[in-house]
């Protein structure tokens, strides 16, 4: 069974990701991207910008975002990697070498250094967030 599945306009969660996620009705989600294990992979996460939930644990997931998200598939399963939660779909997403080289290059630049881990982490997600939202 998947954890999230992704239709035409919406995304659906599953009881197990909705509890990892610690997320109710009315709560907020959105979905960035994040380096894990050499490739670019969708990240979930709750969010005070995102989309809202529904009763039924969905959300919406509508033009761009969509677009992009299906070309990881339309059925994720979760892995948990140290609280992140990452989305691993149903068929293989190849990132050009360019493109993993323009954004090291644009977290470069745009990420200031921090020791705290936790800020850091959130500010690449942003920053992976806008920066896959102006991909043609």
């Amino acid at each position: 069974m998947s954890d999230l599945i992704l239709n035409d306009n919406t995304a659906t969660l599953s009881l197990e990701l909705v509890h990892l996620l610690q997320v109710n009705p009315g709560d907020r989600v959105d979905i960035g991207y994040a380096e894990y294990e050499k490739t670019m992979m969708p990240v979930i996460y709750k969010s005070d910008a995102g989309n809202k939930l529904s009763e039924g644990y969905s959300f919406v997931c509508r033009g761009k975002d969509n677009d992009f998200l299906s070309q990881y598939g339309k059925n994720f399963k979760v892995i948990d990697n140290f609280g992140t939660l990452f989305l691993k779909g149903d068929q293989e997403f190849k990132v050009f070498t360019e493109v993993k080289a323009a954004v090291t290059s644009f977290l470069d630049k745009n990420i200031i250094e921090d020791t705290n881990y936790n800020i850091k982490k959130l500010q690449k997600l942003f920053c992976m967030k806008l920066f896959f939202r102006f991909l043609p």
